[in-house]
């Protein structure tokens, strides 16, 4: 097992979260850092560096999500695909 499973493992006693900002988004915290990235992305005032900023990030959170989501679906099984029906994955009315 690698370093991420360990960081991103469910422990015994953990539970599905579906109140607050997680009743909207599944990964309210990504979709803050992204808006982060993205500000700061846009400040620098010019689309090619933008593009260098925000592809590589993207990426990178997309492909976390995959696996986290892959690990909540093998710990919480069917509750955790009804949240993911109900709710979006980044940005509400988007994704």
């Amino acid at each position: 097992m690698g370093d991420f499973e360990v960081a991103n493992g469910v422990q015994p006693g953990h539970r599905l979260i579906r109140y607050g900002p997680y009743r909207i988004v599944r990964h309210p915290s990504y979709t803050g850092a992204l808006l982060c990235f993205s500000g700061l992305a846009l400040s620098v005032g010019y689309w090619g560096t933008t593009l260098i900023i925000l592809v590589p990030v993207i990426s990178a959170y997309l492909w976390r999500i995959a696996k986290e989501e892959r690990i909540l679906t093998n710990a919480f099984g069917v509750a955790y695909q009804e949240y993911c029906d109900r709710t979006y994955r980044l940005v509400p009315g988007v994704i």
